[in-house]
């Protein structure tokens, strides 16, 4: 069911990049991939891509054929594989990180997530084998499936107050994750959460949550959970 979802919204994602014009703006000495944004919202861009140094800054606005707009999402695998970037400075006007966006950057060691930024999509940062720490905004209220699988060097996170669920195998696969705080907020860990997170060794649990069955296969024997 979830490889149904997956290639479902992978399909979604792409279809509508298929059709719209690319426009690359040089910001920082980077040259950047921007597509414009539909609907109701006007002056708005949505981040593709880039060709970046190690350090990428995304602009807050870009100029396009004489028009600002807010740099608002980051978009479908905008840097999927990118192996040269180790820091990103996203910009405050984010609002939302699409699916895969940062899937597979390898080298990548420091992110900020600004305030403001409302949901990250699923395998956001999947495999991020170098990132450390993540600190996610209280205004993220929805997180979804995988974020975090394969972060294998993650040690710190911090999970916002407004989310609701820790989701499908958002932390799998991170090996070196020992302390997590879970919201109040948060009522249930859904399957595979934790799985083969084996240095955790405290979890903070809020009362009445509900954890599926194999939430936390493989944790550390040692694990405490309160």
């Amino acid at each position: 069911m979830k490889s149904i979802k997956v290639i479902i919204l992978s399909l979604l994602f792409a279809l509508p990049m298929l059709a719209q014009e690319h426009y690359w703006v040089v910001s920082n000495g980077d040259s950047l991939c921007f597509t414009i944004s539909k609907g109701t919202e006007q002056r708005k861009v949505t981040f593709v891509g880039s060709s970046c140094k190690s350090i990428l800054t995304i602009p807050n606005t870009v100029e396009i054929n004489g028009t600002t707009y807010d740099v608002a999402t980051i978009g479908y695998q905008a840097l999927t594989g990118n192996r040269k970037v180790t820091e990103i400075n996203l910009p405050s006007s984010l609002r939302t990180i699409e699916p895969n966006a940062f899937e597979g950057c390898s080298n990548l060691k420091k992110i900020n997530i600004p305030f403001g930024v409302a949901s990250i999509g699923d395998y956001a940062f999947q495999d991020c084998t170098s990132l450390k720490e993540c600190i996610l905004p209280e205004s993220v209220k929805l997180i979804g499936d995988a974020v975090f699988r394969g972060c294998d060097h993650l040690k710190t996170v911090v999970l916002p107050q407004a989310i609701t669920e820790i989701s499908y195998k958002m932390f799998m696969g991170c090996f070196k994750l020992q302390n997590v705080n879970v919201p109040e907020s948060v009522r249930i860990i859904e399957d595979y959460a934790f799985c083969n997170c084996i240095s955790l060794r405290q979890l903070v649990l809020p009362q009445g949550i509900k954890i599926e069955e194999h939430a936390l296969q493989g944790c550390g024997s040692a694990s405490k959970y309160k």
